[in-house]
């Protein structure tokens, strides 16, 4: 009886043959760094997926998973000389990456929602509020009634202004 994955890990690579060591991810970042096109390339087929899913997972929207992706690996190829070993595994950096931009990028979303109601907001009450205004002005006050805080009806039967 096969048992069940244990990890997010266990399914992707599920079929790998082996863990790839840490010094092979470490070599391929000073490659990168070196301008290697090619480590890059083997970087990226050797971990987009994980990264793909996280940011999948984060964003839950694929359009931006596959940019951000992208995204990620293009800032491996400008950082890669600033990786540091002493700081983690080449895929614990990687995947702070790529969690660093799919928050970012949901912030933006959020507050460009949120500009974009605030601006939808504040022109809707500036119209109703005129439009409440020129209402009131031309409404008349019927005569011998009391406004509702008890004072007599105003001389030109017009309704008390606030």
């Amino acid at each position: 009886m096969q048992k069940a994955p244990a990890t997010l890990g266990d399914v992707l690579y599920a079929k790998s043959k082996a863990p790839v060591p840490e010094q092979d991810w470490a070599a391929l970042v000073q490659s990168i760094a070196a301008r290697d096109q090619l480590a890059l390339h083997t970087l990226y087929e050797m971990a987009y997926r994980i990264v793909f899913t996280l940011i999948m997972r984060i964003t839950a929207n694929r359009e931006t998973a596959e940019e951000l992706t992208i995204d990620v690996f293009h800032d491996v190829w400008r950082r890669a000389s600033r990786y540091d070993a002493a700081n983690g595994t080449v895929l614990s950096w990687i995947m702070s990456q790529a969690r660093s931009r799919a928050i970012d990028r949901l912030r933006f979303e959020s507050r460009k929602k949120r500009s974009h109601w605030r601006g939808r907001r504040n022109c809707n009450c500036d119209s109703l509020t005129w439009t409440i205004e020129a209402s009131a002005s031309s409404l008349r006050w019927p005569s011998g009634l009391a406004d509702v805080r008890g004072n007599p009806t105003p001389r030109r039967g017009r309704m008390p202004q606030p």
